[in-house]
């Protein structure tokens, strides 16, 4: 993967083509392959035919996505294990999941822009968490 700047396709390939890789969108590999945000809706529909409106379709995609990005970084597990209980928390805290889907979408946007922060850093996601499901929160 430290090739991956010189040759995405071939990093690509690579993945895809190693023993026990699990079935993702070309466009979800390339997205998680560079660190970008990877488009749920797009993923889900391509691979399961609908886009992500509840919690149980959430989970199952983020299971799917959790999956491909251990295959590839296996050292993230703990990490992604951590955003799945914060993400887990706030459907449990509110019956608005279109706004807990809105504020993991913004979550992940920001996590693919920036290469200061991972999922474990669930202190800075609170302002998220305020904005999109707390009443009065500007997305909310």
């Amino acid at each position: 993967l430290e090739n991956y700047s010189r040759d995405p396709k071939e990093v690509l390939r690579l993945t895809q083509t190693r023993v026990g890789c699990p079935q993702f969108t070309e466009a979800g590999w390339k997205s998680l392959l560079a660190g970008e945000y990877v488009d749920f809706d797009a993923v889900a529909q391509e691979i399961f035919g609908y886009r992500v409106d509840n919690s149980d379709r959430w989970h199952q995609i983020w299971n799917l996505f959790a999956k491909c990005m251990a295959f590839v970084f296996h050292m993230r597990r703990s990490e992604l294990e951590t955003y799945n209980e914060f993400i887990k928390e706030l459907f449990i805290s509110t019956d608005l999941t279109h706004n807990v889907i809105a504020c993991d979408k913004a979550i992940r946007t920001f996590l693919g822009t920036s290469k200061h922060h991972l999922f474990y850093d669930t202190h800075i996601f609170i302002r998220f968490q305020h904005s999109h499901i707390i009443p009065g929160g500007i997305h909310y």
